[in-house]
Formats: C-alpha cells, structure tokens, sequence
C-alpha cells in the first residue's frame, strides 16, 4: 500500500479501537511497526537516503540613500534561504542535491547594501541550483567530489547558511560563497586536511580553468563552526591558507587567504585576510562592489563572541573593506538558540563608514529566524 494510505487508514481506525478505553492488541502493534517502516525513508542496499529543508527570513530596516544614494529607504520582511536537500549514500558513494529558492544575495549583506542594492527589495522568486555532486569514498582518507559545489577558500564561505554566527557572512565569505562546476580532491592525515580543486573557472566549459588549493591545521578538536556553542571548555581551533587562480580571467587573478576559527570555553573568535591579485575586482557573480580599488587590495575582518549560556550568544565583528575611501563595517548581533541553530532568533546590527564625504555610510538593522538545517547531521 501507498505511505498516505496506510498512514489513513491507521489514523482513522486506532481511535476507533481505543474508543472504549481497550488496550492496543499486539495485531494493533505489529501494524504500528509496519507502518513505521513504510514512512521511513527509502532505503538503498548498502546506505539509505535523507531529505530536509531550512528557512531564514528576517524583517530588515535599511536607509539606502546612505548607501551610496541607491534608492528609497527599505523597510520589510525578506526571505533570505527557503532550502530543499536531498543527501544519499550507497557502497562508496555519497550524493547531495540541494535548491534555494530565497534571493542569491543575502538582502542584508554589505555586498546587498552597496554592491547590488536592488536584491534587498526583490519579492521575486527564482529555483537555484546549489549543491548537486557525487562524492567517491575511494580510502579512509581519501575522497573524491564530482560536480557543482562550493570550494571551501575560507571558513566563512563553507559555513551552512543555517550555521552562521551573525545573519549575513564576512563579505569575502560572500564572494566564495560561490557555486562552480569541476572536481575536487581531498584528505586528511592526524591534524591536517587538504583540497585540491580543478574548476570550469570564468569561461565555464572553455578552455581555461579555475585551480583551487587548501590546507587546514586543526588544534586541539578543531573549530566546531562559528562562535562558541558546541565548542567544549577546552581550546579548540582551525587555521587555514587558500590558493585561487582562475586562468579565465585576466593576468595577476590569484588569490591568497589566511583565516583562523576557534573556540574555547564560553569565547567564540575568528580572522581572515585575503589578497586580491592585481587584476581581480572584489564582486560577486560578475557584479564588483560598487567600491574603488586600488590594485591587488587586501580585505580583513576579526569577530568575538560570548556565549552567556546554551540559550544566548553575543557577538561582535569589524571589517575592513580594503579600498581607497577605508571603508570599514562593525556588526553587532545576539542569538536566541531554542533548539541550537535549528531553531533560533537572530538580531544583527550593521554600521558601515568611510573616511570619504562622499563614500559610503549607513547602518542596517534587521530581526531574523531561522529554522530547519542545511544538512544531514
């Protein structure tokens, strides 16, 4: 029989059975467990499949005219992630598939703000293809990526959307926060892991290629993700260095980053700098930020967080956006974990200056939820 059905006809006949305050007979029981395994996920031989869904949404406030003069100011509840996944496995083989249907750019992200500032109104609704790749499990430490999938350049960029520690990512989090076709290799020895990746790259099935490496040295346990729940009493953290190259662009396109995640007790902490080569222009998707820079800038950002109890977290951020006017961002922000970050409230505030009369300044703030998770796990 059909899930829906027999779930049906289960519910309408057990209350009639029970009416007279009769105990469940074990008939009633041994249906009860076939039922239980019918509603089950599918089972593969040799693995099985999963499915979820994650949600974050936030009432936003934004003065866009001193972001530079885009426009009216904005005031109103968006949809930043409405994710759908799917994950699998069978004999060496693992699989994700996942879709958003929230906005490509975080409406309340700097790059939002003064990169692309008409994503902060958008109601329009767009299917995108995230995750959908094939992992081969070849060795216990060895493992092989197949598809399109985000190179992990920094921490920033491969925290789940569900698990980030402030509402919006570090703006180089942002910009590698970014899907790409191609194949990826990677291990891990003790303390060490390593990625190495060969991607389409800027001309997509051309002739050129994206070359991508990283290598990560855990101490301790290794960061458990952003700020300090789940983190232990004990120091644990990450420290990473990235190299990018994409052929496809124009001479000079590598770029360098060096970041650090951690955690010990109640403190959460973390830093990144990355440096553009000489003909790279921070921007995502093709769109630069609507900053001037001079050649080969250098971004940075440092954040702390406290960890009041298991239900409260606070936390502060600086970054520096390396252009020519020193434009910089502070953000604020304070969590209420109800169920860890599968279901929590989060408030950001954000302040950006420059030291240019005509650059860009303003603050957002913005009430956000999240519910669900990114992943199995």
């Amino acid at each position: 029989m059909k899930p829906l059905l027999t779930g049906a006809l289960f519910a309408a006949l057990s209350p009639a059975a029970l009416a007279n305050g009769a105990e469940p007979s074990s008939d009633w029981l041994g249906l009860d467990e076939e039922l239980n395994a019918v509603a089950s996920p599918v089972a593969l031989q040799g693995g099985g499949v999963s499915i979820g869904a994650l949600f974050r949404g936030a009432y936003i406030s934004a003065d866009m005219d001193d972001f530079g003069g885009f426009g009216a100011d904005q005031l109103g509840m968006v949809v930043d992630d409405v994710e759908l996944w799917h994950e699998g496995s069978i004999e060496q083989y693992s699989w994700r598939i996942s879709v958003d249907f929230g906005q490509p750019i975080s409406p309340y992200s700097l790059l939002a703000l003064v990169g692309a500032p008409a994503v902060v109104a958008q109601t329009t609704r767009t299917d995108l293809l995230e995750d959908a790749y094939v992992d081969w499990h070849f060795d216990e430490r060895f493992s092989l990526r197949l598809g399109h999938f985000v190179f992990p350049t920094s921490f920033a960029s491969q925290t789940d959307p569900g698990s980030t520690l402030f509402m919006d990512r570090t703006t180089n989090g942002d910009l590698f926060h970014q899907y790409s076709l191609g194949a990826m290799l990677s291990g891990d020895y003790d303390v060490f892991e390593w990625f190495v990746a060969v991607l389409n790259g800027a001309d997509d099935t051309g002739d050129e290629h994206a070359f991508a490496l990283r290598g990560v040295y855990n101490l301790g346990d290794g960061a458990s993700g952003e700020g300090a729940l789940g983190g232990g009493d004990d120091f644990n953290a990450s420290i990473g260095a990235s190299f990018v190259q994409d052929d496809g662009l124009t001479d000079d396109s590598e770029v360098i980053t060096i970041d650090i995640l951690g955690s010990v007790g109640q403190f959460g902490f973390g830093g990144e700098l990355v440096n553009y080569g000489d003909g790279v222009v921070p921007g995502l998707g093709g769109v630069p930020i609507a900053l001037a820079y001079d050649e080969g800038p250098s971004l940075f950002s440092v954040f702390g967080s406290y960890l009041i109890n298991e239900q409260w977290e606070i936390a502060a951020r600086f970054e520096d956006l390396g252009d020519e006017d020193d434009t910089t961002a502070i953000s604020f922000g304070v969590n209420f974990y109800q169920a860890g970050h599968n279901a929590k409230w989060q408030l950001l505030y954000k302040d950006v200056a420059s030291d240019a009369i005509t650059g860009v300044e303003g603050s957002i703030i913005a009430l956000g939820i999240t519910v669900g998770a990114s992943r199995n796990g």
